[in-house]
């Protein structure tokens, strides 16, 4: 049987998280802070990592693949932004493999999830174009940062 009151237990709770909220900031390490704010002022304090896998099965598809498919892209590099009437190339690609109004269907979007991306010469790549670009330099200059704050999570769950 347990000893002691509701509040010891709930102090000795709040030791473990300081521990835990100290051992994350020494992994961090010392930083410049870039503090965020919203449009209304708000500062935002969120961290979220996620780690994204693609599978068909037991098959992994890449992630430019599936992104690509699914829109995401780097913005124009001139003129009026995407939009419904104005879509990037790499989307008119996709709705080719995803839109029955376009020649496609959900077995052909399996099927290229699966194994037919691979058939694509490689010159040929849409996906590649669209996550390309700044869309690629963005992610290199952020992936350090991840890296360090992914570290900083599991060492102070250690």
């Amino acid at each position: 049987m347990a000893s002691g009151t509701p509040a010891e237990s709930i102090a000795a709770s709040s030791s473990e998280t300081g521990k835990t909220l100290n051992a994350v900031s020494r992994g961090l390490g010392p930083k410049e802070t870039t503090v965020l704010q919203e449009p209304d002022g708000a500062i935002l304090h969120t961290i979220a990592i996620s780690r994204l896998c693609f599978k068909v099965g037991r098959i992994t598809v890449p992630p430019a693949v599936v992104l690509a498919l699914h829109g995401f892209c780097e913005p124009p590099a001139q003129g009026a932004p995407y939009s419904h009437e104005n879509p990037p190339p790499s989307f008119i690609q996709a709705k080719k493999i995803r839109s029955k109004l376009h020649g496609g269907n959900p077995k052909h979007l399996k099927a290229f999830f699966k194994d037919s991306w691979r058939d694509v010469p490689s010159g040929q790549r849409w996906w590649e174009d669209a996550l390309g670009g700044s869309v690629e330099e963005r992610r290199k200059a952020r992936l350090g940062a991840m890296e360090e704050l992914r570290r900083g999570m599991e060492e102070g769950h250690a």
